[in-house]
């Protein structure tokens, strides 16, 4: 296998990452804006903790 080639398949599998990335944070934020108007409020972070679902969520985006 050639230097190129091996260059394209890190490329690919880092591509590859992102896209998965961007799927999960798609995810978290359309299920905020689902429950939440953003910019969030203390008193909507404050659900959000209280809400398991939306703190994977919230957690999901600031990571």
């Amino acid at each position: 296998m050639t230097a190129e080639e091996i260059n394209k398949l890190k490329l690919l599998k880092v591509l590859d990452e992102c896209g998965k990335h961007i799927k999960r944070l798609d995810y978290a934020f359309n299920k905020l804006f689902k429950n939440f108007q953003i910019p969030l409020s203390a008193t909507d972070i404050a659900g959000i903790v209280e809400n398991e679902g939306m703190v994977e969520s919230l957690d999901q985006i600031t990571y």
